[in-house]
């Protein structure tokens, strides 16, 4: 997929820093500069963006070094340009900046890759921790306290757009914003096509346009590509079936759990779980191999469940707006894999 990009305009930076922020106003500068310095929210360069997919997946020979932090200064920066659509709500550009930098801030360490786990077990997701950071331990993170003091950020708003329930267009909309307007597009770099990666700032002018057929057409093409990323990505039997067996060795050692864990980087985090990084590398090194004739064949195979996601393009022509237009649709699925109860011998053999 190839979606037609403004050649005047700088490409989209997957790599986005302190020192090359691009945005013209030097007062929006020093406050993404702010934000970032902070030490919460440097701990998401060592989050990794898809959690065992940056450590199994590799591209000519290299790994991938995607990660929450790039990512979030990218849904920030897309934030930024998306205001030029939304002027009624510029007077509060800090408090919807802020929104859009922090909104990962609670993320576990490994992404999504234990997280169905652990709110099942513990009942945490990183959403309500990210909550809690913000809005709850005060003392504890003071260093965002003084952030929000600083730039006079509406925390009333800013609790309504980061619990949902108020929805800014593309900030805070249900099915496409800003958070996948990067996401999707970094997932393709997964991919070995770099001409399939999309740019977030032509889908943002696509979104805001969508009367345009050429428009409707690059929105859809996005939807579609959202498809692409699981069924390619994050449904491919190693990524699927590492993710799985990451579940079963976390659940097998989860007498070390501590909440405070989900707060540590990804290498502290596999510090006190080695053996789900030693999976990782026997994954990636080709020494523990998925395939499907594999796995049909083993006589320890058990049957274990995921959520398999259909993302669905319906007649544009009868919508006027993307509820309706897009769809997406999650129905339990199956994967023939021995990992329903995993014990220390089969873990041994794993590893």
């Amino acid at each position: 997929m190839t979606l037609e990009l403004d050649s005047e305009r700088e490409s989209y930076n997957f790599f986005p820093d302190i020192g090359n922020i691009p945005i013209d106003s030097k007062a929006s500068r020093n406050f993404f500069h702010d934000v970032i310095s902070m030490e919460s929210f440097q701990r998401l360069r060592n989050i990794s963006f898809l959690g065992c997919a940056d450590y199994i997946t590799r591209i000519n020979g290299k790994s991938i070094k995607h990660n929450r932090y790039h990512h979030c200064i990218g849904v920030g920066i897309i934030a930024d340009y998306s205001m030029r659509y939304i002027k009624e709500f510029s007077e509060n550009y800090n408090t919807i900046i802020f929104s859009a930098l922090m909104h990962d801030i609670g993320h576990f360490p490994l992404s999504h890759t234990l997280e169905s786990t652990i709110r099942n077990t513990f009942d945490i997701d990183h959403h309500s921790m990210t909550l809690d950071i913000i809005f709850g331990q005060r003392d504890k993170y003071s260093e965002i306290q003084d952030i929000i003091s600083k730039y006079k950020i509406n925390k009333l708003l800013l609790r309504k757009i980061m619990s949902g329930d108020l929805e800014i267009p593309l900030i805070s909309s249900k099915k496409m914003n800003i958070d996948t307007f990067d996401a999707i597009p970094r997932s393709y770099q997964y991919f070995n096509n770099s001409k399939s990666v999309m740019d977030p700032y032509h889908l943002v002018d696509c979104f805001f346009s969508k009367n345009n057929q050429k428009s409707r057409m690059v929105l859809a093409n996005f939807w579609n590509s959202k498809g692409d990323v699981y069924r390619s990505l994050l449904q491919s039997i190693d990524i699927l079936a590492s993710e799985i067996l990451s579940r079963e060795i976390f659940i097998l050692h989860s007498q070390r759990f501590e909440e405070s864990h989900l707060r540590l980087t990804d290498k502290k985090f596999l510090s006190i779980y080695p053996e789900i990084g030693i999976l990782y590398n026997n994954v990636k090194n080709k020494k523990l191999v998925f395939n499907k004739s594999e796995l049909l064949s083993d006589s320890e195979l058990d049957i274990t469940n995921f959520v398999d996601r259909k993302f669905i393009t319906n007649d544009w022509n009868d919508h006027s707006d993307l509820s309706n237009a897009f769809e997406e649709i999650r129905q339990d699925a199956f994967v023939n894999i021995n990992v329903n109860v995993m014990s220390s011998k089969r873990e041994k053999k794993l590893l």
